[in-house]
């Protein structure tokens, strides 16, 4: 099926996500690279809807997760702007909070290997929301960072993520 016909497939739910995805995962970047993940995930934070969706059922909110995560997967990989899993991430994180959707923005590094490779991801009632099976088998051998529920969590520790990093962002 081509790609034109598979956009014009997609719902009216799956569009915003996707269009909400192209400008977002742009500014993310941006907003990393200059003011750094805390701040980034703070300004997200302000944005979003405090108040669960009570209205949808548990398998509502499961698809509704599943497609935002497929739609910001799809603006990273045929957008105008190529995101990291880190810029993915917070991306879909905040786009799920500002449904509504309670969702926990991880991420973690693994280091049994001579290389040091560190992978962000969204889980959403303990499942990776994450469109690639391969990074999906590796996640058990990330060691996850504390909890970043709350922005102010990380205050002591700021993570700061560029493209000149020593730690390689898996994808």
């Amino acid at each position: 099926m081509s790609r034109i016909k598979q956009l014009l497939e997609l719902s009216a739910v799956e569009w915003r996500a996707l269009m909400t995805s192209v400008l977002l995962l742009p500014l993310a970047a941006l907003s990393l690279q200059w003011f750094g993940f805390n701040k980034t995930r703070s300004v997200a934070a302000r944005f979003t809807n405090k108040t669960p969706l009570n209205q949808l059922s548990d398998k509502e909110r499961l698809i509704f997760a599943r497609q935002a995560a497929r739609m910001v997967g799809v603006a990273a990989n045929y957008g105008p702007y190529r995101a990291n899993c880190l810029k993915r991430s917070l991306v879909l994180w905040a786009l799920l909070a500002k449904n509504g959707i309670v969702a926990d923005l991880k991420i973690g590094v693994d280091n049994s290997t001579a290389v040091l490779r560190a992978h962000a991801w969204v889980e959403f009632e303990g499942m990776a929301l994450i469109s690639r099976p391969a990074v999906y088998r590796e996640i058990e051998h990330f060691k996850a960072f504390p909890e970043c529920h709350e922005p102010r969590e990380l205050s002591g520790d700021t993570l700061h993520v560029s493209p000149r990093s020593a730690v390689r962002m898996d994808t």
